[in-house]
């Protein structure tokens, strides 16, 4: 039997209720890759992202065969539950990446990067669809869209380079003691 050859405009979609291993379906590159809600894919080789990366449910693992996740320059990652639930170790980012939070409640090192400071902890536009807590200071060099979800600095700093949007779908930010909005 012949294993079907994909290429870099793959759109790869698991949703399964056990676990399963990516296989030779996943090429080097994908378009979009989605991870459903279910039980965790184990990343069996290195794989980047040039659209989506959707993660929901209990996510990747990539740790059990030391792989890695790339996402590239002006690629989109759409968390529907924490960066720490669905990833297990840090996404490696060739730039900048955006970041929709559709689900999760929390900023973490896994999709942002190292909190060592707000330079190296890092996205391009970012987008609060639910309730969302900043867990180090950060920096957005895109545009940060509020569409229906409040934003709560949680005493850190957020530095935004681009605009803050309002969608009629609402949301604000919480400043709590200490928080700034630079």
């Amino acid at each position: 039997n012949k294993v079907p050859t994909f290429g870099a405009t793959t759109n790869l979609l698991y949703s399964t209720a056990t676990g399963i291993n990516s296989g030779p379906e996943m090429p080097a590159t994908v378009n979009n890759l989605t991870v459903g809600a279910g039980a965790q894919m184990v990343l069996t080789a290195d794989v980047t992202v040039n659209g989506t990366l959707t993660l929901d449910g209990t996510g990747i693992d990539a740790t059990t065969n030391s792989k890695t996740i790339t996402m590239a320059d002006g690629s989109t990652l759409e968390l529907k539950e924490n960066g720490t639930t669905v990833l297990d170790k840090n996404l490696k980012k060739d730039n900048e990446i955006n970041i929709v939070y559709n689900g999760a409640d929390s900023t973490t090192t896994r999709e942002l990067g190292p909190t060592t400071s707000a330079s190296t902890h890092t996205a391009g536009n970012v987008t609060i669809k639910n309730d969302v807590t900043l867990d180090a200071d950060a920096t957005f060099t895109g545009t940060l869209t509020l569409d229906g979800g409040n934003f709560d600095l949680n005493t850190h700093s957020l530095y935004v380079t681009g605009d803050v949007v309002e969608t009629s779908n609402g949301g604000f930010f919480v400043p709590t003691g200490g928080s700034n909005l630079y």
